[in-house]
Formats: structure tokens, sequence, C-alpha cells
């Protein structure tokens, strides 16, 4: 089945106008998942460390491409929209990136893995604050921490429960409201390369500290 109703031609990416009478329709036997083969498509990691690795990463780079997508000349209109999963995509990075830390560096001092909770500064900070103090013996006043935890009440503050950059309403229907007009994405987007920095640092210090028996 095509859908073939009176409408304005659509363009692809490259600006070329499509057949309105042929366009993209769901037809029966589609499916959405389909393995291409060994040597071709997006590998699924089946293994805890390397899905998590891969999550992490992943949700980083989709910010940064989104970002990219959002400032490219002539597509203004589109940051109203591309806003949302890119906040989501850099909370998702933030959380995962101290949660996987706490989970991989934790165990010789005892700290469970944070596993039930979505509050970056409530619940997930003081966890990596104990670790980076008590596995690595570092300040956790250093401006460099302190800067990034500046970073983390700024995510509480906007969304806390990771959940207002995902839905405009929240489980009782009521609008969420988010306490900012405007968001400067490329700065979004430069702030989260150097946190980025600084858990990828934590991550080889405190491996470096396993290593060596340090503090």
């Amino acid at each position: 089945m095509r859908y073939s109703a009176d409408v304005a031609p659509m363009r692809d990416d490259d600006g070329i106008s499509t057949d309105a009478t042929d366009l993209p329709w769901p037809e029966v036997g589609d499916h959405l998942f389909r393995d291409p083969g060994w040597l071709f498509g997006a590998h699924i990691g089946n293994y805890e460390g390397e899905r998590h690795f891969r999550l992490t990463a992943g949700y980083k780079q989709a910010g940064d491409i989104l970002v990219r997508e959002a400032d490219r000349p002539g597509n203004l209109h589109q940051m109203g929209n591309l806003l949302y999963p890119i906040v989501f995509c850099y909370r998702q990075y933030l959380e995962l990136a101290m949660k996987g830390l706490i989970e991989r560096h934790g165990e010789p001092i005892g700290l469970i893995p944070v596993r039930k909770t979505h509050r970056l500064k409530a619940d997930i900070w003081p966890v990596f604050r104990k670790l980076i103090e008590s596995v690595g013996g570092l300040d956790s006043q250093a401006d460099d921490t302190q800067a990034v935890f500046r970073c983390i009440e700024e995510f509480e503050k906007f969304d806390p429960d990771s959940f207002s950059f995902r839905y405009a309403t929240d489980t009782k229907g009521v609008p969420v409201t988010i306490p900012i007009e405007k968001v400067d994405l490329v700065h979004l987007k430069i702030t989260m390369a150097k946190l980025e920095m600084y858990f990828e640092g934590i991550d080889e210090y405190l491996t470096q500290c396993r290593r060596d028996s340090c503090p």
C-alpha cells in the first residue's frame, strides 16, 4: 500500500523532491530488527563490561552528533526538536559514567553498585565521592571535582529523575516544568567534553591505584 493523498512533495536529506505518491508506508511483512550477517550491522555487546562501555560511550556520542546536526547552517528550526534527546543522552551518559566507575572500582571498600535510582546528586554522587576519596585518595573538594559537582547539581535542578526531557507531563498528567527558556547546545557539548575527560581520567587513575595499591 502506498500513501497517495494530494500532499506537497517531500524532500530528502539532499533537498531533492520525492514523489508524493511513493512515500514510505507500512506494508505487510515489515519488521524492525534484522541481522545483516557478521560482517555488517551494529554489534550487540552480550558481555556486561562491553555493553556498559558501549552504552556509556554511545549516549555521549549520540548527544554530540545531535548537537552537530542541530548546529548545521540553516538548521535553527530543528534545535527545539533535538534539544530533548540531546539533554537526555548527555544526562544518561553522566549517570552511566558514575555508576560504571562505582561498579568497576568500588569493590575494595565494599561499595554497593547503584542500580535502583537515577538521581545524580542525591544518590549517585555521594557514592562516587566516597569512591574517589577512599580508593584514590583524592580530595573531593578539589577545584576540578567541585566543578563537576556543580554541573551535576545543574542537572539535578533541570532534570532530577531523568524524566523532564523525555515526557511533557509527569505520571499524573501535570506538565513538566523546565526552569530555563533556551539552551546553548554548543556550550553544552563543550562542557560535556570536559566532564567526559574528567571521568575518563578518574577511571584511568583508579585503575592505576588498584594495580599499584595506592594511595
